[in-house]
């Protein structure tokens, strides 16, 4: 029980059509007629003589006169059925016709096999793997529940789960040693664990027996790829093109590689070559598509979507839609959501897809009911609640989006997708360390969860962490290692390393098969490291006329003309690039951003008001504007401002954050405390508004007691902010917890000094009985700010040392 429960806890929705589609090579319950039910009535009669033929006529008059079958014959027929509903990837139906036969026939280990390839197919892997060990319990000779228990197993790369696989395959190969999953199964097994040369071995041997396998061919290919013998996987993908003429998944499996590596001309000729073999190819339709919509070919692309969706293979019929979606076209693309969705209501990946579209088109309410429905009709619906969370998330609503979240792990712990929001909501309360263990509990559950390594990548890479982003992303699944995501965070990580040659390497190649702008931002970079500036700018205005709002090639060319010393010279390319740009948010926010940060407040805001003008939905804009009143001392504006931001996104708590700071400007600290309140109902983990609610409350509010509870969950938040510690500390003080506050004033006035902090520290000394160490803090505040010397704080500080003498 313990090896299955750590099973499920590994394993995830990542076990899409690749995986479940293995299971039709060499399964004998594939080979059933359509006269089957009345073979195995004739098998089972003819050892008995006449009694057999009286038997058959019994049938026979049975099936003319449509009077129920026999239970072998039921069985047969719910058995067929689901078979033929698998292969059709309609693994609702095929469930409920193994289900069928599973009740005339409970100790059919074949049927429970298949029921667990449904459920896998339909990633119920829960459900999927005690199918799989009831089948190998009813039969414990059972290979092929065996191989795929294994698969599962290695697919986990849990250390524990593939060394158990591994010894389980060998068993089976011991039986048969020219078992072809089983030789791909331990490869695998072997490739994890860490022997590339014992997996390269394996699959060499199960290629030699069957040259024609797609599957090896392309395990090979994967491994030839990670040595970065590109010239070596193409010759193994051809050499099974030629050895299977006729077969057009082979021609699509070449064709996606030469896509992968920037050939598009010849994927583009192999996949019409598939669609010329067989017409119905989804994966080539797919795939042709992909490129034709990358060459802006769209009326092309948009018809071979539209000919995919028409399939009756289930894994195809939102790819139309989803194309309308990303086309720009998202009412049409909403209608054709919902009617699949209508059609299939019991789909919940289509009901995922049909909310994002609401939520994109501004449709929010209606994304909002039918969330609302699928609860009331189950409130265990794991995937309705993550729909909710997500919404919940991007309105910044992250106190309701961690508590569906739990509920959600509450119901299934093994969501990865579940621990990838939860990430989210520790990025939006400020908690990086958190946010990186729920990055690494999700790549755990499913380590095919590319977003989920790209952002751990990052987080890692930001905080000084490039060896170890290096190391995840060369752990990635063969399948991603090529991925040109990973490879462009692998340059990242290299150069956060100061390894140049490596990212020299890794962008040269990636520029070789497609100049992206990210690319061309790297590029860049290393020439700036390498005071190449004129040739970084070559480079930044390539990316720039690919992407002309590439805010992170904006910021690099700045940099290169101020590592020269040029900063007047890079304000002035920018101005222009600006103007050149009028109705772009992002390079009139940018602008904004730059000339605020070198003092040119008028050129801020009139560049904050552009970005407002080309976007009005800019929040950041109208945020911007009103510090900059603040800063002028225009209240009133700022407030006008705010206030009407408040309105019109009643979900987001910047602007009552912001209110809260312009009243307690104002002086006016019951309306402070009123919008900080504001914000907190919006996001119970704003460290900002917790901090400021606690020391007004302290220092204004005669309300100590609440104020200390807010400051300690600030102080849980952000444990190392020393504006923070210096509010709970000052909190404390004024609770006259003298000593319980000076180990946190303390760090505030040692990690940043302020003449405020060192003053607050000054006072705790003062009342705890250290008088020595009290006046020498408050004559060290006072040097670094002498405008506290006639600061209540300060006359304070004098009662204190008085009362003492």
């Amino acid at each position: 029980m313990a090896r299955e429960a750590r099973l499920l806890w590994h394993l995830r929705e990542r076990f899409g059509q690749c995986l479940t589609a293995s299971h039709a090579r060499g399964s004998a319950s594939r080979c059933w007629s359509p006269k089957c039910g009345e073979a195995i009535v004739m098998t089972r009669s003819m050892n008995g003589g006449r009694p057999a033929v009286l038997f058959l006529c019994i049938a026979a008059l049975v099936g003319m006169c449509g009077c129920a079958r026999s239970p072998e014959q039921r069985y047969a027929k719910f058995f067929q059925t689901g078979v033929a509903q698998l292969n059709k990837h309609d693994y609702p139906r095929a469930t409920l016709q193994f289900k069928n036969a599973i009740q005339v026939k409970p100790k059919s280990a074949e049927a429970y096999y298949e029921l667990g390839l449904a459920y896998l197919g339909a990633k119920d892997v829960r459900t999927a793997v005690s199918c799989l060990r009831k089948a190998l319990e009813l039969n414990p000779k059972y290979t092929d529940a065996e191989l795929k228990l294994s698969e599962l197993a290695v697919a986990t790369r849990n250390p524990a789960e593939l060394q158990e696989a591994e010894k389980r395959v060998r068993q089976v190969l011991e039986n048969s040693p020219d078992n072809i999953d089983a030789l791909d199964i331990l490869a695998n097994a072997e490739w994890q664990l860490g022997k590339p040369e014992e997996a390269e071995k394996l699959l060499n041997q199960a290629f030699g027996l069957f040259p024609q396998d797609l599957k090896l061919s392309v395990a090979l290919a994967q491994i030839k790829l990670s040595k970065k013998d590109v010239a070596g996987a193409e010759a193994i993908l051809r050499k099974v093109v030629e050895a299977n003429p006729k077969r057009a998944d082979a021609a699509v499996i070449l064709g996606r590689f030469y896509a992968a590596t920037g050939r598009l001309k010849d994927a583009d000729g192999q996949f019409e070559r598939a669609l010329h073999l067989d017409p119905q190819n989804g994966g080539a339709l797919v795939s042709l598509a992909a490129i034709h919509w990358q060459a802006g070919k769209t009326d092309n692309a948009e018809e071979l979507y539209r000919r995919a969706a028409a399939l009756p293979d289930a894994q195809y019929q939102a790819v139309h839609a989803i194309f309308l979606f990303r086309s720009g076209k998202r009412d049409a693309a909403i209608k054709e959501f919902e009617k699949l969705h209508k059609r299939n209501p019991s789909d919940r990946a289509t009901r995922t897809q049909l909310i994002m579209a609401y939520e994109a088109a501004n449709r929010g309410s209606e994304a909002e009911k039918l969330i609302a429905a699928a609860l009331k009709k189950n409130p265990k619906d794991v995937d309705a609640l993550l729909d909710e969370s997500a919404i919940y998330l991007r309105n910044g609503k992250t106190g309701q989006a961690q508590t569906d979240l739990t509920t959600a792990l509450h119901f299934q712990p093994d969501s990865a997708k579940a621990h990838y929001l939860l990430a989210a909501v520790d990025q939006a309360a400020g908690k990086p360390g958190l946010q990186k263990q729920e990055l690494s509990q999700a790549l755990q559950v499913n380590p095919n969860l590319l977003p989920a390594r790209l952002q751990l990548a990052e987080l890692l890479i930001s905080s000084k962490g490039a060896k170890e982003a290096r190391d995840l992303l060369n752990e990635a699944p063969p399948a991603q290692k090529n991925d040109p995501k990973v490879l462009v965070h692998l340059n990242w990580a290299d150069l956060a390393l100061g390894d140049r040659a490596e990212a020299r390497k890794g962008i040269d190649r990636l520029l070789a098969a497609n100049r992206q702008p990210e690319v061309l931002v790297q590029d860049a970079a290393v020439k700036i490291m390498e005071r190449d500036y004129a040739g970084a700018r070559q480079s930044l205005e390539e990316a720039l006329q690919k992407s002309p709002e590439n805010t992170e090639a904006l910021s690099l060319m700045v940099q290169s003309y101020q590592a020269q010393k040029q900063l007047p010279a890079a304000v002035q390319w920018l101005r222009e690039y600006a103007g050149q740009n009028p109705k772009s948010a992002p390079v009139q926010f940018y602008l904004g951003e730059v000339l605020l940060r070198n003092g040119d407040a008028g050129g801020a805001r009139a560049a904050f008001a552009a970005a407002k003008m080309a976007d009005p939905k800019l929040t950041a804009a109208d945020l911007h504007l009103a510090q900059l009143d603040v800063r002028d001392g225009k209240l009133d504006e700022a407030r006008k401002t705010l206030q009407a931001l408040a309105a019109k996104k009643p979900s987001e708590g910047a602007p009552h954050l912001m209110l809260g700071d312009v009243e307690q400007q104002a002086r006016n600290y019951p309306a402070a405390i009123e919008q900080y309140r504001k914000a907190l109902e919006l996001d119970e983990n704003n460290v900002e508004a917790l901090n400021n609610l606690a020391f007004l409350l302290a220092e204004f509010g005669k309300q100590p007691d609440e104020a200390l509870k807010f400051a300690q969950k600030a102080e849980e938040l952000s444990p190392d902010n020393a504006t923070v510690a210096d509010t709970l500390g000052w909190v404390l003080y004024r609770k006259a917890l003298y000593t319980s506050a000076i180990p946190y004033l303390e760090q505030a006035a040692t990690h940043e000094p302020t003449g405020l902090r060192e003053c607050h520290l000054a006072l705790a000394y003062l009342k705890s009985g250290e008088q020595r160490k009290g006046r020498q803090m408050l004559s060290a505040a006072l040097q670094m700010d002498p405008s506290l010397s006639h600061s209540e704080l300060v006359q304070e500080a004098g009662a204190s040392q008085h009362a003492a003498k």
